[in-house]
């Protein structure tokens, strides 16, 4: 699957949240009071703004926000296999990993 839509984006980007009490760090300004209480509309507007707009600026991902669909490039369709998928899920998880880990030392300090 190289494209999804917007709404399933919003939908990820919710779950990922709602469901793991170490994301929800990143919900502790005032832009995200309330946050619980979120709507599917809210977090599709959140993933929208971040990541799938910095995403969208690189030369590998596109936001076609007409038909609201956040697609990678065809040219890198071609690479797409399991062993892709593994390494970027590698990648993300480390880059995750790093970020909290950041996060919660300077709440300590």
């Amino acid at each position: 699957m190289t494209d999804v839509s917007i709404e399933e984006v919003g939908k990820t980007f919710m779950d990922y949240y709602k469901n793991n009490r170490t994301h929800r760090r990143d919900f502790t300004d005032k832009k995200h009071k309330n946050w619980q209480k979120w709507d599917l509309k809210r977090y599709t507007r959140e993933a929208v703004q971040n990541p799938v707009k910095f995403l969208s600026r690189s030369k590998f991902f596109n936001h076609d926000e007409v038909n609201r669909r956040f697609t990678i490039i065809d040219d890198i369709e071609a690479f797409i296999d399991k062993r892709f998928t593994m390494h970027y899920l590698d990648i993300i998880k480390y880059r995750e990993l790093r970020y909290f880990s950041r996060k919660f030392k300077e709440d300590k300090d």
